[in-house]
């Protein structure tokens, strides 16, 4: 290997790793996101059902 290619791997090699890793983090912020919104119906019904309840009592 010459000096140059092993300059270039010490470069290169981190660069990669910090892209997968940015992009593995950044689909897991997208499922919790996907998540979240998925709660916030699911609580919006249940003070919706608990609100007729009240009504109902």
């Amino acid at each position: 290997m010459t000096l140059r290619s092993s300059i270039l791997a010490l470069i290169v090699i981190p660069f990669v790793a910090l892209v997968v890793e940015g992009g593995m983090k950044g689909i897991a912020d997208f499922n919790r996101f996907l998540d979240a919104r998925h709660t916030q119906v699911e609580i919006a019904e249940a003070v919706s059902l608990s609100n007729l309840a009240h009504y109902l009592q």
